[in-house]
């Protein structure tokens, strides 16, 4: 009697046949505890040909769910590649403008997908407010703002027409929010007005971030407004004037209409 012997005893014929079957990952005297337990049995040729051969079979079925689970793997790990070559914008053979096309479509991809997550409680807000009737100027901007960012990132991505508007749109509109701000916080001319405005519009006052806001905006909209770059978009010179002076002229118009409520 063996370590194994009592164990042996519960397995099955097929089990121990698979294990004399597959002796070598096994330890000598586990082998022949098998064996003589499989002999103890007296089981007939026949039996022993059917119990092999559903082995067998169930062996090829394993190696098949096995090849099949690295065929996926592989298939998932190309697939991965084939996406980064996609939106890597760092790759050497492509031009300068497919690679600043990249970049800002990857920035804005996340900074949509953070728009959504770190604003998923108060877009439940605004819906509630909007499904109840309760339409104001401040929803309106909010959900026009979470659109074009969420819509333009995807829109840019797929090189549309309409994607270069709506980012070009977000761009502009931002661009000219951090100037208006930083405008009125040099000439600001009662303490109260600060938390009226910057409440509704920019709630910070530190130049440093209305400069790094200005250059952020205005980097990535001088981009987009490269000949090349609007040419891959199909822009042509009006459409680009009537996007930058219709987002400069709704964000001038909004600041004009807190200063009257000031």
């Amino acid at each position: 009697m063996t370590e194994f012997t009592e164990r042996y005893k519960k397995l099955s014929d097929r089990e121990l046949l698979a294990i004399l079957a597959d002796a070598s990952s096994y330890q000598p005297i586990a082998v022949e505890t098998a064996k003589k337990e499989l002999t103890s049995r007296q089981l007939t040729e026949d039996q022993l040909k059917r119990l092999e051969t559903q082995n067998e079979i169930e062996k090829k079925q394993k190696e098949a769910q096995l090849q099949k689970r690295k065929e996926e793997n592989e298939i998932l790990k190309n697939d991965f590649f084939a996406l980064l070559a996609i939106v890597n914008p760092f790759a050497k053979q492509l031009e300068v403008h497919e690679k600043q096309i990249r970049f800002i479509s990857c920035i804005f991809v996340a900074i949509a997908i953070c728009a959504l997550v770190l604003n998923y409680t108060l877009i439940g807000f605004y819906l509630e407010d909007l499904f109840n009737g309760k339409i104001g100027v401040e929803l309106i901007l909010y959900f026009v703002n979470i659109i074009s960012i969420v819509l333009g990132a995807i829109l840019f991505w797929k090189r549309t027409t309409l994607g270069w508007i709506l980012m070009t749109f977000y761009l502009a509109t931002a661009l000219a929010g951090v100037v208006c701000s930083f405008i009125y916080h040099l000439t600001s001319p009662a303490k109260q007005y600060y938390t009226i405005i910057d409440d509704a519009v920019m709630p910070t006052s530190i130049v440093g971030m209305y400069i790094i806001g200005a250059i952020f905006f205005g980097a990535n909209l001088y981009v987009l407004l490269k000949e090349k770059v609007k040419n891959v978009f199909k822009i042509d010179k009006t459409i680009a004037v009537l996007t930058i002076f219709l987002a400069a002229g709704i964000q001038a118009t909004l600041w004009f209409a807190l200063f009257l409520r000031i």
